[in-house]
């Protein structure tokens, strides 16, 4: 059995106002605007392997490493 990867460059972009996502469907499967319960809520998910939902390595990553913290404690953002 052979491994195949592809060097990617994956970008992050928090932004807090209204926008237009128009994502490639060829490289993106999901999008989802979330708050900070929704987003705890998909990580819940997730951990526990329910509904199939399986979230990057690099965003959870993120998630684990900063975001939280970074997060206007008032869930604003």
């Amino acid at each position: 059995m052979s491994s195949i990867s592809s060097p990617i460059v994956d970008y992050l972009l928090f932004i807090v106002r209204d926008v237009n996502n128009n994502p490639n469907p060829d490289e993106v499967a999901d999008v989802k605007y979330v708050n900070r319960d929704q987003l705890k809520e998909l990580l819940r998910k997730e951990d526990a392997g329910e509904e199939g939902l399986k979230l990057s390595p690099w965003f959870r990553l993120v998630v684990d490493s900063f975001l939280f913290k970074w997060w206007d404690p008032e869930g604003s953002c």
